[in-house]
Protein backbone atom coordinates (compact mmCIF):
# COMPACT_ATOMS: atom_id res chain seq x y z
CA UNK A 1 0.00 0.00 0.00
CA UNK A 2 1.76 2.88 -1.03
CA UNK A 3 2.27 5.72 1.93
CA UNK A 4 0.12 8.25 2.86
CA UNK A 5 -3.10 6.44 0.71
CA UNK A 6 -6.26 6.17 2.65
CA UNK A 7 -7.48 2.73 3.10
CA UNK A 8 -11.22 3.88 2.47
CA UNK A 9 -11.21 5.83 -0.27
CA UNK A 10 -8.88 3.07 -2.19
CA UNK A 11 -11.77 0.66 -1.09
CA UNK A 12 -14.36 3.27 -2.97
CA UNK A 13 -12.69 3.31 -6.26
CA UNK A 14 -14.24 0.02 -7.94
CA UNK A 15 -17.31 1.47 -6.98
CA UNK A 16 -16.53 4.77 -8.94
CA UNK A 17 -15.20 2.67 -11.69
CA UNK A 18 -18.79 0.77 -11.95
CA UNK A 19 -20.83 3.95 -11.99
CA UNK A 20 -18.54 5.31 -14.46
CA UNK A 21 -18.79 2.28 -16.65
CA UNK A 22 -22.58 2.79 -16.26
CA UNK A 23 -22.56 6.13 -17.00
CA UNK A 24 -20.85 6.52 -20.09
CA UNK A 25 -23.25 3.25 -21.23
CA UNK A 26 -26.17 5.20 -20.50
CA UNK A 27 -24.53 8.24 -22.74
CA UNK A 28 -23.84 6.04 -25.40
CA UNK A 29 -27.14 4.68 -25.69
CA UNK A 30 -28.61 8.32 -25.23
CA UNK A 31 -26.71 9.32 -28.48
CA UNK A 32 -27.45 6.15 -30.35
CA UNK A 33 -30.85 7.20 -29.76
CA UNK A 34 -30.71 10.46 -30.57
CA UNK A 35 -28.93 9.18 -34.26
CA UNK A 36 -31.65 7.03 -34.06
CA UNK A 37 -34.27 9.97 -34.04
CA UNK A 38 -32.54 11.82 -36.46
CA UNK A 39 -32.32 9.72 -38.76
CA UNK A 40 -36.05 9.23 -38.43
CA UNK A 41 -36.77 13.13 -38.56
CA UNK A 42 -34.41 13.09 -41.44
CA UNK A 43 -36.88 10.15 -42.80
CA UNK A 44 -39.80 12.18 -42.13
CA UNK A 45 -38.24 15.66 -43.46
CA UNK A 46 -37.94 13.49 -47.08
CA UNK A 47 -41.05 12.28 -46.88
CA UNK A 48 -42.72 15.60 -46.42
CA UNK A 49 -40.47 16.59 -48.71
CA UNK A 50 -41.59 14.26 -51.41
CA UNK A 51 -45.11 14.78 -50.54
CA UNK A 52 -44.99 18.36 -50.50
CA UNK A 53 -43.37 18.14 -53.99
CA UNK A 54 -46.17 15.59 -55.58
CA UNK A 55 -48.93 18.14 -53.86
CA UNK A 56 -47.25 20.83 -55.66
CA UNK A 57 -47.36 18.97 -58.86
CA UNK A 58 -50.68 17.41 -58.35
CA UNK A 59 -52.39 21.47 -57.64
CA UNK A 60 -50.12 22.35 -60.99
CA UNK A 61 -51.92 19.91 -62.85
CA UNK A 62 -55.06 21.12 -61.28
CA UNK A 63 -54.40 24.23 -61.96
CA UNK A 64 -53.67 23.71 -65.73
CA UNK A 65 -56.86 21.34 -66.04
CA UNK A 66 -59.27 24.19 -64.38
CA UNK A 67 -57.20 26.68 -66.39
CA UNK A 68 -57.37 25.38 -69.99
CA UNK A 69 -59.94 23.02 -69.62
CA UNK A 70 -62.75 23.06 -72.76
CA UNK A 71 -65.66 23.56 -70.44
CA UNK A 72 -66.13 26.56 -69.12
CA UNK A 73 -65.71 26.62 -65.12
CA UNK A 74 -66.75 29.01 -62.48
CA UNK A 75 -66.60 29.40 -58.46
CA UNK A 76 -69.75 31.72 -57.26
CA UNK A 77 -70.26 32.98 -54.09
CA UNK A 78 -74.25 32.16 -53.51
CA UNK A 79 -75.15 35.88 -54.32
CA UNK A 80 -73.44 35.31 -57.92
CA UNK A 81 -69.75 36.63 -57.43
CA UNK A 82 -67.43 35.34 -59.27
CA UNK A 83 -64.30 33.49 -56.54
CA UNK A 84 -63.22 31.44 -59.63
CA UNK A 85 -63.24 31.54 -63.59
CA UNK A 86 -60.91 29.52 -65.63
CA UNK A 87 -59.55 30.83 -68.93
CA UNK A 88 -62.84 29.09 -70.80
CA UNK A 89 -65.55 30.78 -68.75
CA UNK A 90 -63.41 34.01 -69.40
CA UNK A 91 -63.20 33.64 -72.80
CA UNK A 92 -67.47 32.80 -73.14
CA UNK A 93 -68.16 35.87 -71.32
CA UNK A 94 -65.86 37.87 -72.95
CA UNK A 95 -63.86 39.57 -70.04
CA UNK A 96 -60.46 39.09 -68.45
CA UNK A 97 -60.12 36.95 -65.56
CA UNK A 98 -58.91 39.48 -63.37
CA UNK A 99 -61.54 42.21 -64.38
CA UNK A 100 -64.27 38.95 -63.42
CA UNK A 101 -63.11 38.59 -59.60
CA UNK A 102 -65.21 39.87 -57.26
CA UNK A 103 -68.02 41.12 -59.74
CA UNK A 104 -71.44 39.62 -59.83
CA UNK A 105 -71.97 36.70 -62.73
CA UNK A 106 -75.53 38.50 -63.85
CA UNK A 107 -74.07 42.11 -63.62
CA UNK A 108 -71.48 40.65 -66.40
CA UNK A 109 -73.70 39.19 -68.97
CA UNK A 110 -76.93 39.83 -69.63
CA UNK A 111 -79.04 36.33 -68.41
CA UNK A 112 -82.39 36.20 -70.40
CA UNK A 113 -83.80 34.88 -67.17
CA UNK A 114 -82.44 35.92 -64.26
CA UNK A 115 -84.79 33.95 -61.87
CA UNK A 116 -83.66 30.69 -63.23
CA UNK A 117 -79.99 31.19 -62.54
CA UNK A 118 -80.69 32.53 -59.07
CA UNK A 119 -82.84 29.71 -58.27
CA UNK A 120 -79.64 27.48 -59.33
CA UNK A 121 -77.27 28.72 -57.24
CA UNK A 122 -79.84 29.39 -53.87
CA UNK A 123 -80.44 25.46 -54.43
CA UNK A 124 -76.99 24.59 -54.37
CA UNK A 125 -75.96 26.76 -52.16
CA UNK A 126 -78.76 26.47 -49.34
CA UNK A 127 -79.58 22.90 -49.79
CA UNK A 128 -76.00 21.59 -50.43
CA UNK A 129 -77.38 19.35 -53.45
CA UNK A 130 -76.11 19.17 -57.06
CA UNK A 131 -78.10 21.07 -59.58
CA UNK A 132 -78.75 22.15 -63.25
CA UNK A 133 -80.51 24.28 -65.37
CA UNK A 134 -80.16 25.76 -69.49
CA UNK A 135 -79.18 29.62 -69.60
CA UNK A 136 -79.16 31.92 -71.80
CA UNK A 137 -77.26 35.07 -71.75
CA UNK A 138 -75.66 37.54 -73.90
CA UNK A 139 -71.74 38.73 -73.75
CA UNK A 140 -71.12 42.50 -74.16
CA UNK A 141 -70.12 41.96 -77.36
CA UNK A 142 -73.70 40.69 -78.20
CA UNK A 143 -73.05 37.54 -78.88
CA UNK A 144 -75.94 34.82 -77.47
CA UNK A 145 -74.76 31.66 -75.20
CA UNK A 146 -77.17 28.89 -74.37
CA UNK A 147 -75.47 26.90 -71.75
CA UNK A 148 -76.28 23.67 -69.77
CA UNK A 149 -75.25 24.64 -65.91
CA UNK A 150 -74.42 22.31 -63.50
CA UNK A 151 -73.61 23.51 -60.14
CA UNK A 152 -72.17 21.79 -56.76
CA UNK A 153 -71.65 22.85 -53.19
CA UNK A 154 -67.79 23.61 -52.36
CA UNK A 155 -68.73 22.35 -48.90
CA UNK A 156 -71.48 19.58 -48.72
CA UNK A 157 -71.93 20.36 -44.69
CA UNK A 158 -72.33 24.03 -44.63
CA UNK A 159 -73.49 26.98 -46.72
CA UNK A 160 -71.29 28.32 -48.79
CA UNK A 161 -69.73 28.82 -52.38
CA UNK A 162 -71.22 26.79 -55.20
CA UNK A 163 -69.20 25.84 -58.07
CA UNK A 164 -70.77 25.60 -61.51
CA UNK A 165 -69.83 24.35 -64.82
CA UNK A 166 -71.13 25.72 -68.05
CA UNK A 167 -71.44 23.18 -71.16
CA UNK A 168 -71.93 25.12 -74.95
CA UNK A 169 -75.06 23.75 -75.88
CA UNK A 170 -75.81 27.24 -78.46
CA UNK A 171 -75.29 24.95 -81.19
CA UNK A 172 -77.87 21.94 -80.53
CA UNK A 173 -80.15 25.42 -79.13
CA UNK A 174 -80.49 26.65 -82.64
CA UNK A 175 -80.63 23.79 -84.72
CA UNK A 176 -83.75 22.76 -81.86
CA UNK A 177 -84.97 26.26 -83.06
CA UNK A 178 -84.27 26.46 -86.63
CA UNK A 179 -86.01 22.65 -86.85
CA UNK A 180 -89.33 24.64 -84.85
CA UNK A 181 -89.15 27.59 -87.02
CA UNK A 182 -88.97 25.76 -90.28
CA UNK A 183 -91.41 23.09 -89.16
CA UNK A 184 -94.29 25.83 -88.16
CA UNK A 185 -93.37 28.07 -91.00
CA UNK A 186 -93.96 25.25 -93.24
CA UNK A 187 -96.81 24.57 -91.65
CA UNK A 188 -98.14 27.85 -92.00
CA UNK A 189 -96.84 28.35 -95.87
CA UNK A 190 -98.98 25.23 -96.54
CA UNK A 191 -102.24 27.41 -95.02
CA UNK A 192 -101.53 30.26 -97.29
CA UNK A 193 -104.04 29.87 -100.48
CA UNK A 194 -103.06 29.69 -103.52
CA UNK A 195 -105.09 32.51 -104.96
CA UNK A 196 -104.64 35.09 -102.23
CA UNK A 197 -103.79 38.44 -103.79
CA UNK A 198 -101.96 38.89 -100.94
CA UNK A 199 -99.41 36.36 -101.29
CA UNK A 200 -95.97 38.02 -100.30
CA UNK A 201 -97.79 39.05 -97.52
CA UNK A 202 -98.64 36.11 -96.52
CA UNK A 203 -95.22 34.61 -96.66
CA UNK A 204 -93.93 37.46 -94.93
CA UNK A 205 -96.37 36.89 -91.94
CA UNK A 206 -95.13 33.08 -91.97
CA UNK A 207 -91.22 33.87 -91.95
CA UNK A 208 -91.89 36.30 -88.66
CA UNK A 209 -91.94 34.21 -85.27
CA UNK A 210 -89.89 32.57 -83.33
CA UNK A 211 -86.01 33.06 -83.08
CA UNK A 212 -86.78 35.44 -86.37
CA UNK A 213 -87.19 39.10 -85.77
CA UNK A 214 -89.09 40.08 -89.30
CA UNK A 215 -88.99 38.78 -92.11
CA UNK A 216 -88.49 41.04 -95.59
CA UNK A 217 -90.23 39.82 -99.13
CA UNK A 218 -89.27 41.38 -102.26
CA UNK A 219 -90.65 40.32 -105.95
CA UNK A 220 -90.62 41.80 -109.07
CA UNK A 221 -91.12 45.14 -107.90
CA UNK A 222 -93.42 45.25 -104.69
CA UNK A 223 -91.91 44.46 -101.63
CA UNK A 224 -93.68 43.88 -98.11
CA UNK A 225 -92.48 43.08 -94.51
CA UNK A 226 -93.57 41.64 -91.42
CA UNK A 227 -92.18 41.79 -87.58
CA UNK A 228 -92.89 39.09 -84.59
CA UNK A 229 -93.81 41.18 -82.10
CA UNK A 230 -96.46 44.18 -81.77
CA UNK A 231 -93.67 46.89 -80.52
CA UNK A 232 -91.38 46.25 -83.51
CA UNK A 233 -94.76 46.17 -86.01
CA UNK A 234 -95.10 49.84 -84.45
CA UNK A 235 -91.73 50.83 -84.81
CA UNK A 236 -91.62 49.83 -88.43
CA UNK A 237 -93.17 52.61 -89.87
CA UNK A 238 -91.88 55.56 -91.93
CA UNK A 239 -88.48 56.77 -91.86
CA UNK A 240 -87.49 53.41 -90.26
CA UNK A 241 -88.82 51.12 -92.16
CA UNK A 242 -86.88 52.72 -95.09
CA UNK A 243 -83.43 52.88 -93.40
CA UNK A 244 -83.90 49.24 -92.96
CA UNK A 245 -84.79 49.14 -96.74
CA UNK A 246 -81.59 51.16 -97.58
CA UNK A 247 -79.67 48.39 -95.18
CA UNK A 248 -80.89 45.41 -96.82
CA UNK A 249 -80.90 46.53 -100.18
CA UNK A 250 -76.97 46.10 -100.57
CA UNK A 251 -77.39 42.03 -99.71
CA UNK A 252 -80.73 42.10 -101.90
CA UNK A 253 -78.24 43.07 -104.81
CA UNK A 254 -75.63 40.45 -104.31
CA UNK A 255 -78.06 37.36 -103.68
CA UNK A 256 -79.78 38.73 -107.35
CA UNK A 257 -76.08 38.71 -108.98
CA UNK A 258 -74.73 35.13 -107.65
CA UNK A 259 -78.16 33.51 -106.57
CA UNK A 260 -76.70 32.48 -102.67
CA UNK A 261 -77.17 33.66 -99.62
CA UNK A 262 -75.45 36.66 -97.91
CA UNK A 263 -75.42 37.76 -94.33
CA UNK A 264 -75.89 41.48 -93.81
CA UNK A 265 -75.13 43.75 -90.81
CA UNK A 266 -76.49 47.42 -89.86
CA UNK A 267 -73.37 49.91 -91.21
CA UNK A 268 -73.12 52.26 -89.77
CA UNK A 269 -71.69 54.31 -92.95
CA UNK A 270 -76.29 54.15 -94.03
CA UNK A 271 -77.28 55.36 -91.38
CA UNK A 272 -77.36 55.32 -87.64
CA UNK A 273 -77.82 51.80 -86.32
CA UNK A 274 -81.09 50.97 -83.98
CA UNK A 275 -80.62 50.67 -80.02
CA UNK A 276 -82.88 47.29 -80.31
CA UNK A 277 -81.23 44.15 -81.38
CA UNK A 278 -83.54 43.07 -84.08
CA UNK A 279 -82.49 44.22 -87.35
CA UNK A 280 -78.67 44.53 -86.52
CA UNK A 281 -78.05 41.63 -88.14
CA UNK A 282 -80.49 39.17 -91.35
CA UNK A 283 -79.50 36.86 -94.36
CA UNK A 284 -80.85 37.35 -97.54
CA UNK A 285 -81.87 34.72 -100.00
CA UNK A 286 -83.41 33.75 -103.63
CA UNK A 287 -86.70 33.20 -104.48
CA UNK A 288 -86.81 31.20 -107.21
CA UNK A 289 -89.97 30.49 -109.76
CA UNK A 290 -89.44 27.63 -112.69
CA UNK A 291 -85.38 27.64 -112.66
CA UNK A 292 -85.75 31.62 -112.21
CA UNK A 293 -84.29 34.18 -109.87
CA UNK A 294 -87.91 36.08 -109.31
CA UNK A 295 -87.07 38.04 -105.74
CA UNK A 296 -85.11 37.82 -102.43
CA UNK A 297 -86.57 36.93 -98.87
CA UNK A 298 -84.73 38.42 -95.81
CA UNK A 299 -84.74 37.23 -91.88
CA UNK A 300 -83.77 39.47 -89.81
CA UNK A 301 -82.13 37.32 -87.34
CA UNK A 302 -79.65 37.90 -84.29
CA UNK A 303 -76.73 36.39 -85.50
CA UNK A 304 -73.14 36.22 -83.66
CA UNK A 305 -70.16 37.78 -85.26
CA UNK A 306 -68.96 34.60 -86.58
CA UNK A 307 -72.72 33.81 -88.20
CA UNK A 308 -71.86 30.08 -89.49
CA UNK A 309 -73.72 27.80 -91.96
CA UNK A 310 -76.99 27.03 -89.66
CA UNK A 311 -78.05 30.81 -89.75
CA UNK A 312 -77.40 30.84 -93.90
CA UNK A 313 -79.38 27.36 -94.12
CA UNK A 314 -82.48 28.27 -92.21
CA UNK A 315 -83.17 31.25 -94.00
CA UNK A 316 -82.55 29.02 -97.55
CA UNK A 317 -84.64 26.45 -95.87
CA UNK A 318 -87.69 28.92 -95.82
CA UNK A 319 -87.05 30.49 -99.06
CA UNK A 320 -87.13 27.00 -101.10
CA UNK A 321 -90.14 26.71 -99.39
CA UNK A 322 -91.72 30.23 -99.52
CA UNK A 323 -90.64 29.68 -103.52
CA UNK A 324 -92.47 26.51 -103.85
CA UNK A 325 -95.31 28.11 -102.94
CA UNK A 326 -95.40 30.68 -105.31
CA UNK A 327 -94.06 28.46 -107.71
CA UNK A 328 -97.70 26.79 -106.71
CA UNK A 329 -99.37 29.81 -107.36
CA UNK A 330 -98.19 30.40 -110.41
CA UNK A 331 -99.07 26.85 -111.94
CA UNK A 332 -102.57 27.32 -110.48
CA UNK A 333 -102.63 30.54 -112.41
CA UNK A 334 -101.47 29.25 -116.22
CA UNK A 335 -103.68 26.35 -115.53
CA UNK A 336 -106.40 28.85 -115.03
CA UNK A 337 -105.82 30.94 -117.66
CA UNK A 338 -104.64 27.78 -119.90
CA UNK A 339 -108.67 26.41 -118.89
CA UNK A 340 -109.90 30.37 -119.36
CA UNK A 341 -108.14 30.15 -122.77
CA UNK A 342 -110.00 26.70 -123.61
CA UNK A 343 -113.52 27.79 -122.88
CA UNK A 344 -112.74 31.15 -124.74
CA UNK A 345 -111.80 29.33 -127.96
CA UNK A 346 -114.77 26.95 -127.42
CA UNK A 347 -117.23 29.81 -127.32
CA UNK A 348 -115.30 31.49 -130.07
CA UNK A 349 -115.77 27.92 -132.11
CA UNK A 350 -119.48 27.24 -131.27
CA UNK A 351 -120.27 31.43 -132.15
CA UNK A 352 -118.44 31.30 -135.36
CA UNK A 353 -119.92 27.88 -136.49
CA UNK A 354 -123.22 28.93 -135.67
CA UNK A 355 -123.30 32.09 -137.50
CA UNK A 356 -121.60 30.59 -140.58
CA UNK A 357 -124.06 27.51 -140.56
CA UNK A 358 -127.10 29.66 -140.05
CA UNK A 359 -125.63 31.89 -143.62
CA UNK A 360 -124.83 28.18 -145.37
CA UNK A 361 -128.83 27.18 -144.50
CA UNK A 362 -129.72 30.59 -146.08
CA UNK A 363 -127.87 30.78 -148.68
CA UNK A 364 -128.76 26.88 -149.58
CA UNK A 365 -132.85 27.30 -148.96
CA UNK A 366 -132.95 30.00 -151.33
CA UNK A 367 -130.51 28.55 -153.96
CA UNK A 368 -132.92 25.49 -154.04
CA UNK A 369 -136.08 28.11 -153.90
CA UNK A 370 -134.80 29.70 -156.61
CA UNK A 371 -132.70 27.28 -158.51
CA UNK A 372 -130.93 28.40 -161.64
CA UNK A 373 -128.02 31.00 -161.12
CA UNK A 374 -129.13 31.46 -158.08
CA UNK A 375 -128.33 28.07 -156.82
CA UNK A 376 -124.58 28.44 -158.28
CA UNK A 377 -124.02 31.68 -156.25
CA UNK A 378 -125.20 29.85 -153.23
CA UNK A 379 -123.07 26.80 -153.79
CA UNK A 380 -119.83 28.60 -154.31
CA UNK A 381 -120.78 30.42 -150.90
CA UNK A 382 -120.90 26.97 -149.04
CA UNK A 383 -117.77 26.53 -150.97
CA UNK A 384 -116.19 29.29 -149.45
CA UNK A 385 -117.55 29.55 -146.13
CA UNK A 386 -116.57 25.36 -145.89
CA UNK A 387 -112.82 26.60 -146.64
CA UNK A 388 -113.45 29.02 -144.42
CA UNK A 389 -114.62 27.24 -141.22
CA UNK A 390 -111.62 24.85 -141.84
CA UNK A 391 -109.56 27.40 -141.16
CA UNK A 392 -111.54 28.58 -138.42
CA UNK A 393 -111.07 25.31 -136.94
CA UNK A 394 -107.23 25.11 -137.25
CA UNK A 395 -107.02 28.16 -135.51
CA UNK A 396 -109.07 27.22 -132.90
CA UNK A 397 -107.11 23.96 -132.52
CA UNK A 398 -103.55 26.64 -132.75
CA UNK A 399 -104.82 29.08 -129.88
CA UNK A 400 -106.13 26.36 -127.44
CA UNK A 401 -102.55 24.76 -127.54
CA UNK A 402 -100.37 28.18 -127.77
CA UNK A 403 -100.89 28.65 -123.90
CA UNK A 404 -100.76 32.33 -123.59
CA UNK A 405 -98.58 32.94 -126.14
CA UNK A 406 -99.08 35.10 -130.24
CA UNK A 407 -101.09 33.14 -132.22
CA UNK A 408 -99.25 31.37 -134.77
CA UNK A 409 -99.17 32.18 -138.61
CA UNK A 410 -98.14 30.99 -141.69
CA UNK A 411 -97.81 34.52 -144.31
CA UNK A 412 -97.73 33.44 -147.41
CA UNK A 413 -97.87 35.44 -150.77
CA UNK A 414 -101.32 36.06 -152.37
CA UNK A 415 -104.18 38.59 -153.18
CA UNK A 416 -105.57 40.20 -150.30
CA UNK A 417 -108.62 41.45 -152.55
CA UNK A 418 -109.65 37.84 -153.08
CA UNK A 419 -110.11 37.50 -149.31
CA UNK A 420 -111.88 40.68 -149.22
CA UNK A 421 -114.35 39.81 -151.82
CA UNK A 422 -115.18 36.10 -149.98
CA UNK A 423 -115.94 37.92 -146.93
CA UNK A 424 -118.38 40.39 -148.55
CA UNK A 425 -119.72 37.22 -150.25
CA UNK A 426 -120.25 35.49 -146.92
CA UNK A 427 -122.50 38.38 -145.50
CA UNK A 428 -123.67 39.41 -148.79
CA UNK A 429 -127.19 36.91 -148.15
CA UNK A 430 -127.69 39.08 -144.31
CA UNK A 431 -127.25 42.49 -145.86
CA UNK A 432 -129.84 41.76 -148.61
CA UNK A 433 -132.44 40.29 -146.07
CA UNK A 434 -131.53 43.88 -144.10
CA UNK A 435 -131.55 46.11 -147.30
CA UNK A 436 -128.16 47.02 -146.44
CA UNK A 437 -125.96 48.25 -149.11
CA UNK A 438 -122.48 46.45 -149.29
CA UNK A 439 -119.77 49.08 -150.53
CA UNK A 440 -116.82 47.45 -152.27
CA UNK A 441 -113.74 49.38 -152.71
CA UNK A 442 -110.58 48.17 -153.41
CA UNK A 443 -107.84 47.06 -156.50
CA UNK A 444 -107.90 44.20 -158.15
CA UNK A 445 -104.54 43.31 -156.83
CA UNK A 446 -103.54 44.00 -153.50
CA UNK A 447 -100.46 41.57 -152.99
CA UNK A 448 -98.61 40.97 -149.80
CA UNK A 449 -97.88 37.79 -147.47
CA UNK A 450 -100.40 36.96 -145.01
CA UNK A 451 -102.27 33.55 -143.63
CA UNK A 452 -105.06 34.16 -145.93
CA UNK A 453 -107.55 31.72 -143.68
CA UNK A 454 -106.85 33.85 -140.49
CA UNK A 455 -107.34 36.95 -141.84
CA UNK A 456 -110.69 35.91 -143.95
CA UNK A 457 -111.66 35.38 -140.02
CA UNK A 458 -110.92 38.85 -139.38
CA UNK A 459 -112.54 40.45 -142.06
CA UNK A 460 -115.38 37.92 -141.28
CA UNK A 461 -115.82 39.15 -138.16
CA UNK A 462 -115.59 43.05 -138.87
CA UNK A 463 -118.08 42.66 -141.89
CA UNK A 464 -120.35 40.83 -139.80
CA UNK A 465 -120.59 43.30 -137.24
CA UNK A 466 -120.64 45.85 -139.47
CA UNK A 467 -123.69 44.45 -141.00
CA UNK A 468 -125.34 43.37 -137.26
CA UNK A 469 -125.04 46.75 -135.99
CA UNK A 470 -126.08 48.82 -139.23
CA UNK A 471 -129.70 49.96 -139.47
CA UNK A 472 -132.18 48.35 -142.40
CA UNK A 473 -131.34 50.45 -145.03
CA UNK A 474 -128.26 51.41 -144.00
CA UNK A 475 -124.93 50.87 -146.27
CA UNK A 476 -121.57 48.97 -145.43
CA UNK A 477 -118.40 50.27 -146.45
CA UNK A 478 -115.47 47.41 -147.06
CA UNK A 479 -112.06 49.01 -148.34
CA UNK A 480 -108.45 48.79 -148.69
CA UNK A 481 -105.04 50.46 -150.23
CA UNK A 482 -101.44 49.99 -150.33
CA UNK A 483 -99.90 52.87 -147.97
CA UNK A 484 -96.67 52.53 -148.30
CA UNK A 485 -94.93 49.35 -147.33
CA UNK A 486 -98.20 48.62 -145.52
CA UNK A 487 -101.65 47.39 -146.66
CA UNK A 488 -104.89 49.30 -144.72
CA UNK A 489 -108.44 47.79 -144.86
CA UNK A 490 -111.60 49.57 -143.55
CA UNK A 491 -114.95 48.65 -142.70
CA UNK A 492 -117.01 51.75 -142.17
CA UNK A 493 -120.77 50.96 -141.18
CA UNK A 494 -123.72 53.88 -141.06
CA UNK A 495 -124.73 52.11 -137.23
CA UNK A 496 -125.28 54.60 -134.12
CA UNK A 497 -121.50 54.88 -133.56
CA UNK A 498 -119.61 53.85 -130.41
CA UNK A 499 -119.30 55.91 -127.13
CA UNK A 500 -115.52 57.09 -126.11
CA UNK A 501 -115.52 54.99 -123.18
CA UNK A 502 -116.84 52.43 -125.76
CA UNK A 503 -114.09 52.47 -128.31
CA UNK A 504 -111.34 52.33 -125.76
CA UNK A 505 -112.81 49.17 -124.43
CA UNK A 506 -114.07 47.18 -127.81
CA UNK A 507 -111.08 44.95 -128.54
CA UNK A 508 -110.99 43.81 -124.98
CA UNK A 509 -111.89 39.67 -123.96
CA UNK A 510 -115.53 39.21 -123.65
CA UNK A 511 -116.81 42.63 -123.99
CA UNK A 512 -119.83 44.02 -125.93
CA UNK A 513 -121.80 46.83 -127.15
CA UNK A 514 -125.22 45.06 -126.75
CA UNK A 515 -125.17 42.17 -125.04
CA UNK A 516 -128.63 41.32 -126.45
CA UNK A 517 -127.28 40.83 -129.70
CA UNK A 518 -126.21 37.65 -129.48
CA UNK A 519 -122.51 36.21 -129.02
CA UNK A 520 -119.16 36.27 -126.65
CA UNK A 521 -117.66 39.39 -127.18
CA UNK A 522 -114.79 37.21 -128.50
CA UNK A 523 -114.44 38.47 -132.06
CA UNK A 524 -112.83 41.33 -132.26
CA UNK A 525 -110.17 40.30 -129.51
CA UNK A 526 -109.06 37.20 -131.57
CA UNK A 527 -109.23 39.58 -134.66
CA UNK A 528 -106.81 41.98 -132.90
CA UNK A 529 -104.30 38.97 -132.03
CA UNK A 530 -104.52 37.45 -135.27
CA UNK A 531 -103.60 40.81 -136.68
CA UNK A 532 -100.93 41.47 -134.11
CA UNK A 533 -99.54 38.19 -135.05
CA UNK A 534 -98.97 39.60 -138.64
CA UNK A 535 -97.07 42.63 -137.35
CA UNK A 536 -100.31 44.66 -138.06
CA UNK A 537 -102.35 46.39 -136.02
CA UNK A 538 -106.18 47.11 -135.55
CA UNK A 539 -108.02 50.11 -134.24
CA UNK A 540 -111.43 51.58 -134.51
CA UNK A 541 -112.73 55.46 -135.05
CA UNK A 542 -116.29 56.48 -133.93
CA UNK A 543 -118.52 59.23 -133.45
CA UNK A 544 -121.44 58.90 -131.81
CA UNK A 545 -124.05 58.12 -133.67
CA UNK A 546 -122.32 58.77 -137.00
CA UNK A 547 -120.95 54.97 -137.44
CA UNK A 548 -117.94 53.48 -137.01
CA UNK A 549 -115.19 52.36 -138.53
CA UNK A 550 -112.62 49.48 -138.20
CA UNK A 551 -108.71 50.02 -139.64
CA UNK A 552 -106.39 47.01 -140.39
CA UNK A 553 -102.99 47.61 -141.02
CA UNK A 554 -100.74 45.01 -142.74
CA UNK A 555 -97.39 44.83 -143.14
CA UNK A 556 -96.28 44.21 -147.13
CA UNK A 557 -93.97 41.80 -145.84
CA UNK A 558 -94.07 40.23 -143.10
CA UNK A 559 -90.96 37.63 -144.05
CA UNK A 560 -92.69 34.66 -145.54
CA UNK A 561 -90.34 33.25 -148.21
CA UNK A 562 -92.77 30.63 -150.65
CA UNK A 563 -92.45 29.43 -153.82
CA UNK A 564 -95.86 30.62 -156.35
CA UNK A 565 -97.09 26.44 -156.34
CA UNK A 566 -96.93 26.72 -152.13
CA UNK A 567 -99.70 29.78 -152.63
CA UNK A 568 -103.27 29.18 -151.24
CA UNK A 569 -105.91 31.18 -151.79
CA UNK A 570 -109.73 31.58 -150.78
CA UNK A 571 -112.02 31.43 -154.26
CA UNK A 572 -113.86 34.68 -155.03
Amino acid sequence: MPEGSDPEALGAQPHDLTSMRSALTQTERLVHELRVHQIELEIQNRALSDAQEQLESSRERYVELFDFAPMAYLTLEADGRIVEANLTAARMVGQDRSFLHGRRLQTVVGMVDPLAFRSLLRATAEQGTPSSAELTFRTPSQQTYVVEAVAIPVHRSRPGPVRVAMHDITARATAEQNLHFLSQAGARLNRIPLESPQLLEEIAAAGAFGSVDGCWVEMEGAETSAWRTEPLRRKMTGELLRRVALQVSGTIQLTRANGRARVGRWTEDLGSRPQWPAVRSWVTAPLTVRGEIRGTLTLFQDLPPEAGAPSMNLTEDFARRASMVLEDSALRRRVEEATRARDEMMAVLAHDLSTALFSFRLHAQRGLVRGGEQAQRALGVVARGSQWLLGLVKTVIDVAGMDGEKIRVQPQPGNLAQVLESACALQQMDADDRHLVVERAWPAELLLAFDQERILQVLFNLVNNAVKFTPVGGRVVVGAEHDGRQVRIWVRDSGTGLQPEEVERVFERGWQANPKAGGKGLGLYISQRIVEAHGGTVWVESTPGHGATFHVSLPVDSGARVSPQDETSVAP
